[in-house]
């Protein structure tokens, strides 16, 4: 009798642990503690507690061979949608791991668009085909809870709409406020949902994560108050205004250079360029992945914000990312994510699952790792496109800017980094600039971008302006000369102080 106990506790033991966690993610961040990850040390507990249950199992059954003609479809098939979820999406994505800003995007490959949480599927098909070995109450005692775990994941999506699981990412506080919020904003490290009912048959899928490959865009043309410049292949052209011409160098690829006579007008510009490209982007492919970066180009974007884009745009087919970001919490002012959320991202509709804010609850190592992982499953689900000839990710706009001393992202001038040709994503320990502990994109995915704007403000930055835009290929190349888009365009943004050496 006190072995039939005993083995129902066992075989349930491990879900009061997973409810636990699914419900107060932050008190496990708490106990883990700064620096190691929540949902690699969750992972870790798991396995054991899984192999509790199997012990458990092993005490009160009777194994005979050979087993009975329905063992071996059901128990083959679980073991096959248990492995291709382990395959795709990892350790962490097996477990619930998006419940600590694990980016994970949930998967839509056949037989995941027919079967709702396929892990959970996979593992009751394997625990019934061992009901000829193991009583019928201890099967149905874990399936149990399966259904509760599944049930428990099903309200957390009701709140979510059914579309989109938001994950909390938090440090010690169960409360995330970011400054001039009154209410708590989540953290929008966001990735689709175990979704239930409202996940479509891939003969129909209508979820913004399952995207045709994107096509190639021509490059539109803008009116406005500026002077132009279009050269390729180191090519001389003329700045052409009604009253004067020149001729300047501009780098080895294609560049567009566009000077406004004040910053409001570079503005204006910089939003009506934004928003063609936003619904060129999205009649061709159905989603527009834009990678943003920090310093005075969130407030340059201010206009988008406003009327007619805030109500013409087609928000909810944006996917926001950073091309670089410090390593410290989402609500400190060093964050590139809190200074685009306050000027931009607060005022208008992206949805939460689509913007991709780092782990800030990871080492500079971990956060980078985990930022490429996220790329990696966005490109194999093809939210981002993949340029062929490099076989880094393609995105269809980023938005750049450029510091006083010729650096772009957190890629900073006679650092290593910039030489950085195999990662997607990597990061830095020893930032020029604090704070030191950041991640970045590498040039080889800034330079896999469909389209490129530069766009750089102010008198203190024209001597770079002047050198980045002439025909200098030195040694000592600074690393805005190092963006040269392999197979797009890169159009420059600059106000009249901004261009006045040239």
């Amino acid at each position: 009798m006190m072995s039939c106990v005993l083995a129902s506790i066992g075989v349930l033991v491990p879900f009061p642990f997973y409810y636990w966690l699914w419900t107060y993610p932050s008190i496990w961040v708490s106990l883990v503690g700064k620096g190691r990850d929540p949902a690699k040390v969750m992972a870790q507990v798991s396995h054991l507690l899984k192999l509790i249950q199997f012990i458990s199992l092993y005490s009160v059954s009777s194994i005979s061979w050979p087993p009975p003609l329905f063992f071996w479809p059901l128990f083959l098939f679980g073991q096959f949608l248990n492995f291709r979820v382990y395959q795709l999406l990892g350790e962490s994505g097996t477990y619930y791991g998006v419940r600590f800003g694990k980016n994970i995007p949930w998967v839509t490959e056949f037989p995941f668009g027919y079967i709702s949480d396929p892990q959970y599927v996979g593992s009751i098909m394997s625990l019934l085909a061992c009901l000829s070995w193991v009583p019928f109450q201890y099967i149905f005692l874990w399936v149990l809870g399966y259904m509760f775990m599944i049930k428990t994941n099903l309200i957390e999506q009701f709140t979510s709409q059914g579309e989109y699981f938001l994950s909390h990412v938090y440090l010690s506080s169960m409360t995330h406020h970011l400054v001039g919020v009154s209410q708590v904003q989540p953290s929008p490290r966001t990735f689709p949902s175990r979704l239930s009912s409202v996940r479509s048959p891939p003969s129909s899928f209508n979820l913004s994560l399952v995207r045709k490959l994107f096509c190639g865009i021509t490059p539109s043309s803008f009116s406005a108050n500026f002077l132009t410049l279009n050269t390729e292949n180191r090519t001389k052209s003329s700045f052409k205004s009604k009253s004067s011409m020149a001729e300047v160098p501009v780098g080895k690829a294609k560049a567009d250079l566009q000077i406004f006579d004040t910053e409001e007008d570079l503005s204006v510009s910089l939003a009506k360029y934004t928003a063609e490209l936003s619904e060129k982007f999205t009649k061709e492919r159905g989603a527009f992945t834009v990678v943003v970066s920090g310093g005075s180009l969130i407030k340059s974007l201010r206009k988008l914000v406003e009327s007619p884009y805030v109500d013409s745009i087609d928000w909810a087919k944006w996917h926001v990312f950073w091309v670089d970001e410090r390593v410290v919490p989402k609500d400190h002012d060093d964050s590139n994510y809190k200074l685009a959320y306050d000027g931009f991202l607060s005022k208008v509709p992206v949805p939460p699952g689509q913007v991709y804010a780092i782990n800030d609850a990871l080492s500079a190592e971990g956060a980078a790792d985990d930022y490429e992982t996220c790329l990696k499953q966005l490109v194999k689900i093809k939210v981002v496109d993949l340029l062929p000839a490099s076989g880094f990710p393609k995105f269809d706009l980023m938005l750049l800017g450029m510091g006083p001393d010729g650096h772009v992202a957190s890629l900073f001038p006679g650092h290593p980094l910039v030489n950085e040709n195999k990662r997607w994503v990597t990061y830095i320990k020893d930032s020029p600039k604090p704070p030191p502990e950041r991640i970045t994109f590498t040039f080889p995915v800034i330079n896999s971008a469909a389209k490129i704007a530069m766009v750089v403000v102010g008198a203190g930055k024209s001597d770079v302006v002047r050198r980045a835009v002439g025909s200098d290929t030195g040694s000592d190349m600074l690393p805005v000369q190092m963006v040269s888009p392999a197979d797009g365009a890169t159009t420059w943004f600059l106000d009249k102080d901004a261009a006045s050496k040239l």
